[in-house]
């Protein structure tokens, strides 16, 4: 059963449209399925270790909306555009001596 559940999810991958890009010393892959359920792989183009798997569901009443349109479940790694933007401090405090 394993083995046929592998058959075909290597046959989904094979029929996806597929686009890749090298940015940013990533490799990017980016899968459609017939679905349109998208998948994006990032490997580090160095040494092509899976770095993040991401999922993105079409909406269930066929339109995009703002809510929907770009929300990405992480399957393997995080989302690292949408960091924290981290203070300026650089971990100093004011000093209370006087």
């Amino acid at each position: 059963m394993i083995a046929a559940a592998k058959s075909v999810w290597i046959e989904k991958l094979k029929t996806a449209k597929k686009a890749g890009l090298l940015q940013n010393d990533r490799k990017k892959i980016h899968y459609t399925f017939d679905d349109q359920t998208e998948m994006v792989e990032e490997y580090d183009a160095a040494t092509n270790v899976l770095l993040i798997r991401k999922w993105r569901q079409k909406p269930s009443t066929g339109l995009k909306t703002l809510a929907t349109s770009d929300s990405w479940t992480f399957e393997v790694g995080q989302n690292y555009e949408t960091r924290p933007i981290i203070d300026n401090t650089l971990g100093m405090t004011e000093s209370t001596t006087t």
